[in-house]
């Protein structure tokens, strides 16, 4: 779990209105663990895509309603790349379906509460920190590149023998090291 392993807790914060995101943060500064999350900050959803590309999150809280869409949509992607995260809804208003709020862990209204917020979180934590399952983000390159080739190219049995999902797999390839993307293509084609 990311939190054993660092004192600053690294938390997603997707939120686009800049009233929200300036009392989130004065909120959290004035909270006791205002020195145990570093926040980053996405606007929208393809900042938050951006940003889920590159980092990893113990703790989401994602804006329902975005201007580039719905803030549920985040949930799949957060989930694939950190199985563990603990994902906070917080929305002005309680439009969203009874589906879209499975995933989450915890929804909230606007103005959020941290002290709700890190008691969900805390709760996650301990419940999670027992059957942690590696994530796409710590799968080495390499390992994806054998995997498929003992596969035979086949990214739903590579994506089987990885313990990933295939939608996972096919997101990952394209980020793969240039070298080993070229060498996959490279034996793909002789192969053909």
């Amino acid at each position: 779990m990311l939190r054993a392993t660092s004192p600053v807790e690294p938390l997603l914060l997707v939120e686009d209105k800049a009233a929200h995101r300036r009392e989130f943060e004065r909120r959290l500064r004035a909270s006791p663990w205002s020195a145990r999350f570093e926040v980053v900050w996405a606007c929208t959803r393809a900042e938050a895509l951006a940003i889920i590309e590159t980092q990893r999150f113990g703790l989401a809280i994602i804006d329902y309603l975005l201007p580039d869409g719905f803030g549920t949509s985040l949930a799949p992607v957060l989930l694939e790349a950190t199985p563990d995260v603990c994902l906070v809804l917080a929305s002005a208003d309680h439009a969203a379906s009874g589906s879209e709020l499975a995933t989450f862990h915890l929804v909230v209204n606007k103005p959020i509460r941290i002290d709700r917020v890190v008691e969900r979180y805390d709760q996650h934590c301990a419940n999670e920190s027992s059957h942690r399952r590696p994530t796409l983000k710590d799968r080495r390159d390499e390992e994806i590149v054998a995997a498929l080739l003992r596969n035979g190219f086949n990214v739903s049995r590579a994506a089987c023998e990885l313990g990933i999902s295939r939608q996972g797999l096919q997101y990952i390839l394209p980020r793969l090291r240039p070298d080993l993307r070229a060498q996959l293509q490279s034996l793909r084609h002789d192969d053909e």
